[in-house]
């Protein structure tokens, strides 16, 4: 009875885990690193292929959030500043989206004067990453699928002492083509 128990528990967690669990494990904790405070920072996201853009952002979560952000996309210049209450759904959706997809397509709804994707809840089950590895040259690699679509590939990298992300690059798969968008973080904790 004991042999099968533990065999049904390492079922379960093999289950749980899709691909390397130690990776996979590494990518939870920088998830839940960078929302259990409030954080601030740089951030530069840059897109070739099917979409382009090239733009610089201030984000600050704090009881507010504010995104102050300048550049280019899709030939347009932007120069904008978004502000929302924090709310844990707006937190998630920013940070958590930041985390699997990158926060390029925020920017991009943000210059079109949309809210976040995912502002109103459910980013987690929205943006499904998996198969996890670890990538070459550092990071974190894996797959993103949201909802039955898979969308890309992605690699990010984090600080290990912080366990915030430092940069990320996706490679997605879009109607319009094959996009690629590179993003560089400078976040901290605000104190």
């Amino acid at each position: 009875a004991r042999d099968t128990e533990e065999m049904m528990i390492a079922l379960m967690l093999a289950a749980a885990c899709s691909g390397d669990c130690k990776v996979q494990k590494q990518f939870d904790q920088m998830e839940a690193a960078l929302v259990e405070a409030p954080v601030m920072g740089t951030m530069h996201a840059h897109a070739e292929g099917a979409f382009k853009g090239d733009v610089d952002a201030t984000i600050k979560f704090t009881d507010e959030t504010t995104v102050d952000f300048k550049g280019e996309v899709q030939g347009q210049q932007v120069d904008k500043n978004w502000e929302h209450a924090t709310t844990l759904e707006l937190r998630d959706s920013l940070l958590i989206g930041l985390t699997r997809m990158g926060i390029f397509h925020n920017l991009v709804n943000f210059a079109r004067n949309r809210p976040p994707a995912n502002i109103e809840g459910g980013v987690r089950q929205a943006l499904q990453p998996h198969d996890f590895a670890k990538a070459k040259g550092g990071g974190i690699a894996y797959k993103l699928r949201i909802g039955n679509r898979e969308m890309g590939d992605a690699t990010i990298k984090f600080d290990p002492k912080t366990k915030l992300p430092v940069s990320r690059t996706l490679v997605a798969h879009i109607d319009q083509g094959e996009m690629r968008v590179t993003e560089t973080y400078d976040l901290k904790r605000v104190k």
